[in-house]
């Protein structure tokens, strides 16, 4: 129980999960936390930088909330073996704000571009904001497809071209 209680998945479950039910509790949960956690690209570009890691814990129902965390352990259960709880905890959240402001950044550039570049999800995301865990989730795959690569290759045998 007391690994299970040190593990960083276990918290991150558990603060978006408690999140999401005290967001659907309550209407008024859900404005307050919504307004104030969501990252839109136009606040967090303009100084409320925090955004950028807040929207990561939150989640717009729960098809997304489960298969959020549902990629979160697979992925988990490949990286966790290889490094520290530490690394792993700074890599999810570090993934998770570049990728949100990658995000941001691409969003206002194709918004105030003069061309109709991908209207409907450029608007919809410079409208509703972006939320969840999916720019953390890619930052592990990512990691995760680096390590894979790099082992493997390391085990293959080497051809002499001699």
């Amino acid at each position: 129980m007391k690994r299970i209680a040190l593990s960083p998945l276990f918290w991150i479950i558990t603060i978006c999960s408690s999140i999401f039910f005290l967001e659907n509790s309550d209407l008024s949960n859900y404005f307050l936390i919504s307004d104030f956690a969501t990252n839109f690209p136009s606040l967090s570009l303009s100084g409320q930088y925090y955004r950028l890691l807040t929207s990561l814990f939150l989640h717009t129902g729960i098809t997304h909330l489960v298969s959020n965390m549902f990629l979160l352990i697979i992925l988990t259960w490949v990286v966790s073996p290889i490094i520290s709880k530490a690394l792993y905890l700074s890599l999810l959240l570090l993934s998770g704000v570049l990728g949100n402001l990658l995000a941001d950044v691409l969003i206002v550039s194709l918004v105030n571009s003069d061309g109709n570049y991908w209207s409907f999800l450029t608007t919809f995301g410079y409208s509703h904001g972006i939320v969840g865990l999916s720019t953390s989730i890619t930052g592990l795959y990512i990691f995760a497809l680096i390590i894979f690569v790099f082992k493997t290759s390391k085990d293959l045998p080497q051809k002499n071209l001699d």
